[in-house]
């Protein structure tokens, strides 16, 4: 799990967020502030949805200075997209699993199983 704080360039489309096979349902919480100077950001925060088996669904909603979204158990797919008007600067206060860290995870599994397959079989025979 990591937070993230990052830098939104004006107009620019950009995920902030993808959490892929994962059906705990969880809040979503990001601050976003104008990077070079005061007042509220504007733009479109895109949640994109892909529950079990269905089409992806995307909703819109305007930018505030605190956002929370809920994931949902069936969202099995889930991306944040920002877009906006101006420079920003986003700041998790939740925490995610991402898809990078999941095949982390993964990747660890399968290599101690693999470690574990060769290692039993010779030190069961005394080797």
């Amino acid at each position: 799990m990591s937070m993230k704080d990052l830098v939104v360039g004006a107009g620019e489309r950009t995920r902030i967020l993808h959490i892929v096979s994962d059906s705990i349902p969880q809040d979503v919480t990001f601050t976003v502030s104008p990077v070079g100077g005061s007042g509220a950001p504007s733009g479109t925060v895109e949640i994109v949805r892909s529950p079990w088996f269905l089409k992806k669904r995307s909703e819109h909603h305007p930018i505030q200075p605190r956002q929370t979204f809920r994931k949902r158990f069936a969202d099995v797919d889930y991306a944040v997209y920002l877009t906006p008007g101006e420079e920003v600067r986003v700041a998790f206060e939740s925490r995610h699993i991402e898809r990078r860290t999941l095949f982390w995870i993964l990747g660890t599994v399968v290599a101690l199983a693999i470690l574990a397959a060769v290692a039993v079989p010779l030190v069961l025979s005394g080797v």
